[in-house]
């Protein structure tokens, strides 16, 4: 009996420093997450590309003011990367996470991003339950491409003969992702860097892109050690897909843990971040 109480005991403690440890005022720092692929399907005429990618701000939830995302496009744009991409999330909802706020004023400090090749966005689950239309509107408006079964192609003027595709899927929870669409608009043979909210669409994508950059897991937001959870992930995605570099089958997936949170304001073991991914040829 005593041995139970004092498990009780120290899983509540531990439940509680769970909940100050999440609710404070900066609960987790902002990692770099670095990752640099080697893959065949780059050009070996092509010079490496250099990409940063935010996930899943979700703008309004504790951790995420609209002070922070002027603190996180100052970080970004620090990095001097090629392009920036932005795989959904941008909204959250009046819940215990946080407050909902409206897409314009996301957008304005989302505008002083800067990339040499652009920036682009998909939007997210909660981007659509709350107002899809409103943020790609806004969006747009300040420049920022977002793509939904679509591609455009990115040249780059100082390297003639070195362009490069970026293509966008629909939403996998709200919407209707079509890779048929999609890959129609692609119609040269450079190489494709592939953007979906939700790593659940991984599983309907084939060999053409060299990497498909992911967010939507939150990479667990809250893990146990050894990497668990008591739960599935939300959507269709496997537990193999949370998070990280994932190679499956000659094809690479890239999942961020993201930047804000969802359901409940808390992180734990799994830590918020940014990401710089470059892609290289192997010769």
């Amino acid at each position: 009996m005593q041995g139970r109480d004092y498990l009780k005991t120290a899983f509540v403690k531990a439940a509680g420093a769970c909940g100050v440890y999440g609710l404070a005022p900066e609960p987790f720092p902002l990692r770099h997450k670095i990752y640099d692929i080697v893959s065949p399907k780059w050009p070996s005429t092509h010079a490496p590309l250099r990409m940063a990618v935010a996930a899943d701000l979700h703008v309004g939830c504790k951790s995420v003011t609209l002070a922070k995302v002027e603190e996180i496009v100052g970080r970004l744009n620090d990095l001097g990367a090629d392009m920036i991409l932005l795989p959904g999330d941008f909204l959250v909802s009046d819940s215990i996470q946080g407050r909902h706020i409206k897409p314009e004023p996301i957008a304005e400090r989302l505008a002083e991003l800067k990339a040499k090749y652009g920036v682009y966005a998909v939007l997210g689950n909660h981007d659509w339950y709350e107002d899809g239309q409103g943020l790609w509107r806004e969006l747009e408006r300040r420049h920022i491409r977002v793509l939904e079964n679509d591609a455009v192609k990115v040249a780059r003027p100082d390297l003639p003969g070195q362009d490069v595709w970026v293509a966008g899927l629909a939403d996998d929870t709200t919407r209707k992702p079509c890779l048929k669409t999609t890959f129609s608009r692609v119609t040269t043979d450079d190489p494709v860097v592939l953007m979906c909210h939700d790593p659940g669409t991984f599983l309907d994508v084939d060999e053409r892109p060299v990497v498909t950059v992911c967010g939507h897991t939150h990479g667990g937001q809250m893990m146990f050690p050894g990497r668990k959870r008591l739960q599935k992930l939300p959507g269709r995605a496997p537990w193999a897909y949370a998070y990280g570099h994932i190679r499956e089958g000659g094809r690479d997936l890239v999942v961020s843990s993201g930047i804000g949170t969802s359901s409940l304001p808390l992180r734990f073991n799994c830590p918020a971040e940014f990401v710089s991914l470059t892609l290289r040829s192997p010769v």
